[in-house]
């Protein structure tokens, strides 16, 4: 079924790391701190996210935070497509 599709692909495409947690709290939400070290420990090029906490960041250590919708953009620059 299509769940299994989805899963399938995450256990292909998805690194499992282990992060080193944030020195201090940058979040108004503890949570999203834990996804900015994982972006950050997991050397990502940008971190998508829809949610507002996070967004209002717009860059955490040189780590653009972007909405979905941005993400084209971002990698059109990137990459130079």
């Amino acid at each position: 079924a299509k769940v299994d599709q989805i899963i399938n692909f995450i256990r292909k495409n998805a690194e499992m790391l282990t992060y080193t947690p944030l020195s201090k709290p940058v979040c108004k939400d503890a949570d999203d701190d834990h996804v900015l070290a994982s972006a950050v420990s997991g050397n990502v090029d940008c971190l998508i996210s829809g949610d507002e906490d996070l967004l209002v960041l717009k860059n955490f250590q040189g780590l653009p935070i972007i909405r979905p919708g941005d993400f084209w953009r971002f990698e059109k620059e990137k990459t130079g497509l």
